[in-house]
């Protein structure tokens, strides 16, 4: 079981970029009575019974499955991130089951999967980043997010390269 924020990010882009200060206020009351008030505050239990009851019942919180996709003892996400018509994928690999860009010790470009395709198409999504993984031969959507997010786990050069490649699906997006 991993537990973690129903926000992205930890909620911090809620608490810190809400549209009037009473949201950006709610937003940091509801933070500060989180059990998960940041993504170093998520965990991975083996079972249910195993996670905190005050966790189960705490507002903001997720308790689900963890469905790692492990390979040569390396956990690995993929994420595909598109704008209009532009788009990349990658899969990063991490020795944390909790992978974060600091954690990151590889990343490589990748074909999205055919589902995920699906979803944004489904979803109606112009502009975002689908996080999801390979799990015993099934795609798991992890997360669907409204950013591309900063992409700290890619060197700069591929970074740039690739802020130039979405930068021209905006003539698409708009």
């Amino acid at each position: 079981m991993i537990v973690k924020s129903d926000l992205n990010f930890g909620g911090n882009p809620e608490r810190t970029l809400g549209r009037t200060r009473l949201e950006r206020g709610l937003a940091r009351l509801r933070h500060r009575r989180s059990p998960i008030a940041n993504r170093e505050n998520y965990a991975i239990f083996d079972h249910v019974a195993d996670v905190p009851q005050e966790w189960l019942a705490a507002e903001g919180v997720v308790v689900e499955r963890f469905l790692p996709e492990r390979e040569h003892g390396l956990y690995h996400l993929r994420m595909y991130q598109f704008l209009g018509d532009r788009w990349t994928c990658t899969r990063i690999a991490s020795e944390h089951p909790i992978i974060r860009a600091g954690t990151s010790v590889g990343v490589e470009q990748i074909e999205p999967h055919p589902d995920v395709l699906v979803w944004r198409e489904e979803l109606q999504i112009d502009y975002g980043k689908l996080d999801f993984v390979l799990h015993d031969g099934q795609v798991v959507l992890l997360d669907v997010n409204k950013t591309t997010g900063a992409s700290r786990h890619m060197p700069d050069e591929a970074l740039r390269q690739m802020r130039r490649h979405f930068a021209e699906g905006l003539y698409s997006y708009f």
